[in-house]
C-alpha cells in the first residue's frame, strides 16, 4: 500500500519534473570527458558545437567555444596545407607529445611549434622527420606564430624554395617576429 500523498511513478498523467542540476552538470562533465580525449580538429569543433548547444549554461560552455574556435583555425589550415584527420591521431611519442598534440589541435601555436622541434631534433618519444616537421612549423605559423614562420622561410631558403621561403619571411616580419642579425647572404 502506498503512503497517503505519494505519487505513483508509473502514471503518466503527472507532469514531468524538471532534470535536476547535478544530472545536467553530470551531462556536462561527461561532454567535457569526452572533449578532452579527442584529437582530430574536424572531431574537436563538432562535439564543443554540440556540447555548448546540448549545456549552454554549462561551466565549461566558455572552454568549449574557445576550443570550437582554435580548432576551427586548426581545420583550416589541415586543409589548405593537404593534411588528413589521421595527422592528429599519432600513436606515438611520449606524455609530452601527447599533450602538445592535445593542445596544437586546439590552435595553441606554440605547442605546434614545439611539435615541430620534437621531429626536427627528435624529442618526446619521435623520430626526426622533417617532413613532419614542417607540417606543424605549417600548423604553428598558420595559427599565427613569428617564430614558426621563420623557421619555416630558413627551412625553405636552405632547400632552394625561394618564393616560400620570401613568403614566410615576410609573414613572420608582419608578425612581430624580430631575427638575430646575420648578413645578407639570402637567397631571393
Amino acid at each position: 500500500m502506498k503512503p497517503a500523498g505519494s505519487v505513483d511513478s508509473r502514471s503518466t498523467d503527472q507532469p514531468q519534473l524538471p532534470v535536476s542540476p547535478s544530472f545536467m552538470a553530470s551531462g556536462m562533465d561527461e561532454c567535457w570527458e569526452r572533449l578532452k580525449a579527442a584529437r582530430r580538429p574536424s572531431k574537436l569543433v563538432r562535439m564543443s558545437e554540440a556540447c555548448e548547444r546540448d549545456h549552454p549554461d554549462g561551466a565549461f560552455a566558455e572552454e568549449m567555444r574557445n576550443i570550437a574556435a582554435g580548432a576551427g583555425k586548426v581545420l583550416e589550415i589541415q586543409h589548405a596545407i593537404g593534411l588528413s584527420g589521421d595527422f592528429f591521431e599519432d600513436a606515438v611519442g611520449d606524455a609530452t607529445y601527447r599533450s602538445n598534440l592535445d593542445r596544437a589541435s586546439r590552435g595553441d601555436k606554440d605547442a605546434a611549434y614545439l611539435m615541430a622541434m620534437a621531429y626536427r631534433v627528435g624529442m618526446f618519444g619521435v623520430e626526426v622527420n622533417l617532413r613532419r616537421m614542417e607540417q606543424w612549423l605549417q600548423i604553428s605559423a598558420g595559427l599565427g606564430s613569428g617564430l614558426a614562420s621563420w623557421e619555416l622561410a630558413e627551412y625553405y631558403n636552405y632547400g632552394g624554395r625561394v618564393a616560400d621561403a620570401a613568403r614566410f619571411e615576410k609573414r613572420a616580419l608582419d608578425l612581430g617576429y624580430k631575427p638575430a642579425f646575420r648578413l645578407p647572404t639570402r637567397g631571393y
